[in-house]
This record gives structure tokens, sequence and C-alpha cells, in this order.
């Protein structure tokens, strides 16, 4: 995007704060024609159409570039930071990540709208969790935990309840975890919101599998991977029900499922390039056999 300078010979004004061309500003402030006014807006928005393309496309790195193209000319709203964000997470650009998280934040605190301002923040405490800040990322969620006290009901209330669940299950507290993930799966139906719905049962199903339920378990992570791998679901979303699926076969292998599902989806692994998936980064308790080692990097790589 070419960066638009005053016209030195126009009159020099003095803007309000709300007045202010976008901009560095130094000393005194300048008049901007209304036609170089439009041609700005015309290219910022032409950056946040293709931004928002390449992400709906998974094209992670241009979805980034063209969304800070448009950052460097105009404030971004609170969606379009949050979904470069995403991007850049996906794009394997946590610092990038984790800035626009912040500023997603912000922008819904501006905006006076403290559920999405939660959706930001848990989605900060993720990222500063998978980059290993523990002290950093329970901030970000305790910031979450308080917006969300008084909030009217939301998805957010969903994620907070899936986070706690997961860290619960990372401590083998199964019994609590099994509670949120069965309050995920409650607050998802009754928004209506398809990934978290998958979210909270993909989670039943790998704790009922881990605490003796091996039968029941497995039908839920069945039902839920199936949406994932039909593309029903958003990357998070898809990613972390590959991960649950793929460890629970492998911890109690099962590796002709796992190698199944990873054949029923062959491209799941365009919703991501990077490392973690998973926040909580779960490890299985065996190595796959031969029998399923050709998807050896595609079940490493999933969690």
């Amino acid at each position: 995007m070419s960066l638009v300078h005053p016209d030195p010979s126009a009159t020099p004004v003095a803007y309000s704060h709300s007045t202010r061309p976008s901009g560095r500003q130094v000393g005194m402030s300048w008049a901007v024609p209304t036609v170089v006014q439009s041609e700005v807006m015309t290219e910022v928005d032409a950056l946040l159409g293709a931004a928002r393309t390449a992400a709906r496309d998974h094209n992670w790195p241009e979805a980034v570039s063209a969304f800070a193209g448009a950052a460097a000319a105009v404030p971004l709203s609170g969606e379009d930071l949050e979904a470069m964000a995403d991007a850049a997470y996906w794009a394997s650009d946590l610092p990038e990540a984790v800035d626009a998280s912040h500023r997603a934040y912000t922008a819904y605190l501006d905006a006076d709208r403290p559920g999405e301002a939660a959706s930001a923040a848990l989605l900060a405490a993720r990222l500063h969790f998978v980059h290993g800040e523990m002290a950093v990322a329970t901030g970000w969620a305790d910031r979450a935990r308080r917006l969300l006290e008084d909030a009217a009901e939301c998805p957010a209330h969903a994620m907070l309840a899936w986070s706690d669940g997961q860290l619960m299950m990372f401590f083998k507290g199964h019994e609590q975890a099994l509670e949120r993930a069965q309050e995920v799966e409650a607050i998802a139906s009754r928004l209506g919101d398809r990934d978290l719905l998958a979210m909270g049962r993909s989670m039943q199903g790998f704790i009922r599998l881990h605490t003796g339920d091996g039968d029941g378990g497995m039908a839920l992570l069945n039902e839920a991977t199936a949406g994932a791998v039909a593309g029903e679901l958003g990357p998070f979303a898809t990613a972390e029900i590959m991960c649950e699926m793929v460890v629970a076969c492998l911890d109690v292998t099962d590796y002709e499922r796992a190698a199944e599902w990873l054949d029923t989806a062959p491209s799941w692994a365009s919703c991501r390039d990077t490392e973690a998936s998973s926040p909580w980064r779960r490890k299985p308790s065996t190595k796959p056999t031969r029998r399923v080692g050709r998807h050896s990097r595609d079940w490493l790589s999933c969690c």
C-alpha cells in the first residue's frame, strides 16, 4: 500500500483528537484533501477485503500481510484484529498473533463489547500459554473471567469453560474436567455455536475414554471428528478435535482408527502451519507402529 503524504502547500489546520487524519503527526497537522482521503480508504477497503478472503481460504501469510497493511493506515475493528491474530498464529508468527490479540481486546473494550473482549482475552491467554508464559496466560484468562461475571451468556463463557476443563484434564482432574466439558456443550447448544459444541463433545469423549468408558468415549470422539473432517468447523476446532482423536487412538493402541481418520481427511493439515494446535500440547502415551507409519508426520504435527 502506498503512503499518502500531505501536500507541503496545503494550509495547516488544528485537528481535534477525533478528527485528526490517521498516520504519524509531527508538529503542525496538515489538511488532507478529501480526494486523497477517499483514495486511502479505497486502498484500505481493498486490503481488508483481501485479508478476510485470504483468512477464509486459510491462506494465512497473505491474510496477515493484508491485515497489517490496512492496520498501518487505519485502526482495525476488534473482529479484524482477532482474525489477524488467528491468521498470524496459523502462519507461525506468534509475536504478531499475540500483539493482534491484545489490540483486539482493547478495541472490543473501547466499543463496550465485554463478551467479545473476553473472547480476545482468552485467545491471548492461549497464545501466551503456547509460548510458555504461564503467569501471563493466567492474567489474561482472569481478565476474561472478570469480564464474563456480569456479561450476558456468549461464546466466551463456553470457551472459558473449555480452557478450564483442558487445564483440569492436564493435571488429571478428570471429574472436574468432565463437568466443564459438559458445560461447554450446554452453553454452545443454547447459543448454536457449532465449533464449541463439537469441542465440548470431543473433550467429553477424550475424558471418558481415559477414565474407563472406552466405547462411550470413542463414540463421542468419532461424532466430533466426523464434523471436523467434513469441513464443518473452524480451524482451531478442527485441529483440536483431530488432536484429541489421534492422541486417544494412540493411547489405546487403536492405530488403524487413527490411520483411517487421517486418510479420510487428506487436507486437514491445510488449517495449520504451526507447531501446537492444542494449547496443552498433549502427547500420546505410545508410539505408532508401522501400520500407521505413513502418517508418522501427520500425528506428530497434529498435536
